[in-house]
């Protein structure tokens, strides 16, 4: 054989074994951080053994796959730290990157409690506009001058000027009749701006002056839970797997593929999520992706797992790069690119205690749980505490709202072991 045909052979044989450094670079950025993370993003060509390295200490190895996320835990709050990585494959090593953790938010507050109604009252959503502009919406029954039950609802209360007020929304019923029924679900992006779900599958709408409500043929089941960006871009979860949309003009009916009753559905930007749960019934975790619902999660409730989201899924939350998914076990965390998987528990204490109604935060770093026997907690990036002042076996918290320092919780209290009352507790951090 001649000399050129054995270097050429050679030469192929390398290189189809990747012995030669790859011409793409590493790259490293900071894709999300908590008060005690961070979440890093690495890029690059080639499959290689990688090394993490904070403020020039190797911390840990870990294979990479041309786009991997990793994630720096264990940190201090509020701290600047410095990131590089390097590869067994690569000739040089990544850019350099800083992060700071964020800090840890205060858990102390002070609380109200209201009561609304007479016998067989509750308010199941609740949404602020401001600390002295709060709505929540449900059903309310008082009785009358004599003392006896009224057979008249009310819907909502209204909190402005230092004081509620109980309210009628009109709902439209299927053959375009108006009245006053139960109102599930309340969606506000300004006090002119406002809009509601009842029982009658209808939506009314506040502009400031004047209710308007229609019925929407388009959605097959009741309204569970609003979210949307904008009045011309919002979302409707509901009973038996239903889910809608509104583009501003019409509605759209979304087929979920699942019987389950969804419970809550919350968003930002493109990741939005929806969970469900009801009796006999898989628990489900869903995604919206270009107008199609894709179904991540649907099974049977499983046993404890920290590391693995189990139990029923009763409401989701999202923020940035992080959905957390609340089951009546713990609230979980897992990447929104991987929504399901590489979740991991929160709380880890005791279910007996545990709040798992629904989930709402401002950011990572200050996130409200509410649930049974009036309970709350609050995570602030690093710690959880209950609300012990709350507690209380005969209050159902179902929602819970957060804008700025005010938090608002609505649910009802039972009167006996067949009424109760409306209930809203309302929060001022300090």
């Amino acid at each position: 054989m001649k000399i050129e045909t054995l270097i050429a052979t050679f030469l192929i044989t390398i290189s189809g074994c990747d012995l030669f450094w790859p011409d793409e670079e590493l790259q490293l950025r900071v894709e999300d951080v908590s008060c005690t993370e961070v979440w890093l993003r690495v890029k690059g060509a080639q499959d290689s053994e990688m090394t993490l390295f904070r403020d020039d200490k190797e911390v840990k190895t870990f294979n990479f796959n041309r786009d991997t996320t990793i994630i720096d835990a264990g940190l201090k709050p509020s701290t600047t730290y410095e990131y590089q990585v390097s590869g067994d494959r690569y000739a040089e090593s990544s850019n350099r990157v800083t992060a700071t953790t964020m800090d840890t938010t205060s858990h102390e507050m002070t609380w109200q409690t209201f009561t609304f109604g007479d016998f067989s009252s509750a308010l199941y959503d609740v949404a602020i506009i401001d600390e002295n502009n709060i709505w929540a919406v449900g059903e309310i029954y008082l009785n009358d001058s004599t003392g006896q039950p009224d057979p008249k609802i009310y819907n909502a209360v209204h909190w402005e000027d230092n004081k509620w007020e109980i309210l009628q929304i009109p709902t439209e019923a299927f053959g375009g009749w108006v009245g006053f029924y139960r109102i599930n679900t309340i969606l506000v992006f300004s006090n002119y701006d406002i809009w509601t779900f009842s029982i009658a599958i209808s939506y009314s709408y506040w502009n400031g002056q004047v209710w308007t409500t229609h019925f929407v043929p388009e959605h097959s089941g009741g309204g569970e839970s609003y979210w949307g960006i904008n009045s011309s871009n919002f979302y409707l979860s509901g009973t038996n797997g239903s889910i809608s949309h509104y583009n501003g003009k019409n509605w759209q009916k979304l087929e979920s593929g699942t019987e389950t009753n969804l419970l809550d559905v919350y968003g930002e930007g493109n990741n939005i999520f929806l969970s469900g749960w009801a009796d006999f019934e898989p628990t489900v975790l869903l995604k919206i992706e270009n107008g199609n619902v894709v179904g991540i999660i649907d099974e049977f409730p499983s046993a404890y797992d920290s590391c693995k989201i189990s139990g029923a899924i009763k409401s989701v939350w999202v923020k940035r790069t992080q959905l957390f998914a609340l089951t009546w076990y713990d609230l979980y965390r897992s990447p929104v690119s991987a929504a399901g998987k590489n979740a991991k528990a929160l709380w880890k204490g005791d279910p007996y205690t545990w709040g798992s109604n629904k989930v709402r935060g401002i950011d990572v770093n200050d996130i409200f749980v509410v649930g049974f026997n009036g309970t709350v907690w609050h995570f602030n990036g690093l710690s959880w505490k209950r609300y012990d002042e709350l507690l209380n076996p005969t209050d159902e918290l179902l929602s819970v709202a957060i804008n700025g320092n005010t938090v608002a919780i609505s649910g009802y209290r039972y009167l006996n072991g067949i009424d109760n009352y409306g209930l809203i507790i309302v929060g001022k951090k300090y």
